[in-house]
């Protein structure tokens, strides 16, 4: 038993090669260094708002139910050290709509025979500002990258890679 466990240990350590592919982006139309990097396949990912690959806020996605619609939970990225599994947003996190767009026409309300190709979208309205809200001082809600990110929080982000598995995209 253990001439089996040690090389399979071994195996299991070894480094694994990061398929770009498989990465989940949503990049802002209005700045392109303001990025959204996500973790998982589906609705309930979980992601980080980037300026400058430099971590700022969490935010996770998920899928109503009943009729349906998106919603998004956002919070301050203060220790990017610890896991989703350890994370818990704060007591009064930001939330809102995250509504989808294929192209210029709206990826849920678009009847299908009039569904056309084009750049997978999302906007999420209040996002700008629950990220002013999110911070309680003036000098940190005023922190030139802050602003950076509250400005680009205002537009359209880019739907990129093979992975992002949000609904009603054709």
């Amino acid at each position: 038993m253990k001439k089996f466990l040690i090389p399979l240990l071994a195996f299991l350590s070894l480094p694994i090669p990061i398929n770009a592919e498989k990465l989940c982006t949503l990049t802002s139309e209005l700045d392109k260094d303001v990025v959204i990097k996500m973790d998982g396949e589906y609705l309930g990912m979980f992601g980080r708002i980037t300026y400058k690959n430099n971590p700022m806020y969490r935010i996770s996605f998920f899928h109503q139910n009943g009729y349906g619609g998106h919603r998004y939970t956002i919070s301050e990225d203060k220790d990017p050290n610890i896991s989703w599994e350890d994370f818990k947003h704060q007591k009064y996190p930001g939330n809102g709509l995250a509504v989808f767009f294929v192209g210029n026409q709206v990826a849920k309300g678009t009847p299908v025979e009039k569904r056309k190709k084009g750049q997978k979208r999302m906007l999420m309205p209040k996002l700008g500002q629950n990220i002013w809200y999110i911070r309680n001082e003036w000098e940190r809600r005023t922190e030139p990258d802050n602003l950076k990110v509250i400005s680009a929080a205002e537009g359209f982000f880019k739907i990129e890679g093979k992975k992002c598995k949000f609904p009603y995209m054709w």
